[in-house]
């Protein structure tokens, strides 16, 4: 899956819920979506299901902090209790 235009990072949980589905990214890839021209501070998520979503930033401090975010809980190990 592809989206052709990047979600908005900040837009509120209730938006993005009525407008996409919960995204697994355990072992997922997540970096600068850097040939991707049309928007500024857009990052690439790559899940291990082959989905691929863009998602835009309000500037690039808030990029880095959630590619940093996102890619803590991408090596995150899973706990068994």
């Amino acid at each position: 899956m592809l989206l052709q235009t990047p979600l908005n990072v900040s837009d509120t949980i209730s938006e993005l819920q009525a407008t996409s589905s919960a995204v697994d990214v355990r072992c997922s890839q997540v970096d600068i979506a850097d040939n991707y021209t049309k928007k500024k501070h857009v990052l690439r998520l790559n899940t291990l299901g082959g989905s691929e979503l863009l998602l835009q930033a309000d500037d690039a401090d808030n990029m880095v902090q959630w590619i940093h975010a996102l890619q803590a809980q991408a090596n995150e190990k899973e706990v068994h209790t």
